[in-house]
């Protein structure tokens, strides 16, 4: 199973999230690319949102804290909160990344936009 989610704000690019749909718990990829269409911006936080929402994707399921940071396990965030889990990015010229997500499955993943 594919989402690919929309940016918001000043850049341009794709964000892809990707998980095997027979394996219950799998982990998903999430591959970025990401270009500024303005000036470098450097410490930058990601969070995957619904299209209403002002937070970060949460679940029903989810066990996140106040404490949520790249050194605490996944599980300490909110599904959708990828400045968290993987730390602030910096656009200065294309980005590239790839990271494994142990909490957030693509289905939440569908119809959810990326806020940078």
């Amino acid at each position: 199973r594919t989402a690919v989610a929309p940016l918001l704000g000043s850049f341009e690019g794709a964000v892809y999230f990707q998980q095997y749909e027979l394996l219950v718990g799998a982990e998903t990829s999430i591959f970025v690319h990401i270009t500024s269409v303005a000036a470098p911006a450097a410490n930058i936080a990601w969070a995957l949102r619904s299209a209403c929402a002002a937070t970060p994707l949460a679940s029903p399921w989810s066990t996140a804290t106040a404490a949520c940071g790249p050194a605490l396990a996944q599980a300490a965030c909110r599904p959708g909160d990828l400045s968290g889990k993987f730390g602030q990015v910096t656009v200065a010229a294309p980005l590239s990344l790839y990271v494994i997500d142990t909490t957030l499955t693509v289905r939440l993943a569908v119809g959810a936009v990326l806020s940078l």
